[in-house]
C-alpha cells in the first residue's frame, strides 16, 4: 500500500526533458503496477484514487499500465461478485436481525462496487481516444481481454462495438488491429446469440 501511495507522488512533470532519470523510473514503475493488479487487485483498487491523476500526466508507459490495472480489476472484481451471488443462494441463513444488517451491507456495497465498475469502464472507453497510440490501443487491448474472459457488462456491448468501429479509422496500425479484434469478437458473439 506505501508503494502505491509513492506511485501517486510520482512527479512526471519534464519527463521528456529527463530522459535517464524519472523514464527510466517510470519505465520500471509502470509493469510493477499492472503485475500488482494482476496479483492483488483489490489492493490497487483501495488506491485507485491515488494513480488516477496519472491517467492525465505526459508518460504513456504509466498511463497504459493504469489502463491494463485497470483491465485486471473489472475482470477479477466481476468473478468474485458472481461467486459472492452464487454462495449467497447456496447459503441462505438465518432469518434473524443481525443477519438484515448484514445483508443491508452487503447490497450497500453490491451498489458501490456496481457505480465503481461503472466509473471504471467509463474510464477506459475515455482512453480509446488518448493522445498516444500506445494507451489507445492499451485501452483497446482491455476490452479485447474483458470481452474474452466475459467480464464485460451486457450494457456496455453496444457502446464498446462503437467505440471499436471508430477506432478502425485510427491513424495507427496497432490501434486499428486491436479494434478489429474487438469488433470480430462481437460479431463472433452476435452469431453464437
Amino acid at each position: 500500500m506505501e508503494l502505491l501511495r509513492e506511485i501517486g507522488r510520482l512527479d512526471t512533470d519534464g519527463y521528456a526533458d529527463n530522459a535517464a532519470g524519472k523514464a527510466g523510473g517510470i519505465k520500471n514503475v509502470a509493469p510493477f503496477l499492472s503485475e500488482l493488479a494482476a496479483v492483488r487487485p483489490r489492493v490497487v483498487l483501495s488506491n485507485i484514487s491515488l494513480l488516477l491523476p496519472h491517467l492525465d500526466s505526459e508518460p504513456y508507459v504509466l498511463r497504459s499500465a493504469i489502463i491494463n490495472s485497470i483491465g485486471h480489476i473489472l475482470v477479477r472484481e466481476d468473478h468474485s461478485l458472481v461467486e459472492t451471488k452464487e454462495d449467497k443462494e447456496e447459503d441462505p441463513g438465518d432469518e434473524n436481525g443481525g443477519e438484515e444488517s448484514n445483508r443491508e451491507k452487503e447490497e450497500r456495497q453490491m451498489v458501490r462496487m456496481a457505480k465503481t465498475r461503472k466509473s471504471l469502464f467509463d474510464i477506459l472507453c475515455d482512453r480509446t481516444h488518448d493522445i498516444t497510440s500506445f494507451t489507445r490501443g492499451a485501452a483497446l487491448k482491455v476490452l479485447n481481454d474483458l470481452t474474452e474472459k466475459q467480464s464485460l457488462p451486457l450494457d456496455r456491448i453496444m457502446p464498446v462495438t462503437a467505440i471499436a468501429i471508430d477506432r478502425l479509422q485510427d491513424k495507427t496500425v496497432m490501434v486499428r488491429r486491436y479494434a478489429m479484434q474487438v469488433s470480430w469478437r462481437y460479431r463472433y458473439l452476435r452469431i453464437l446469440f
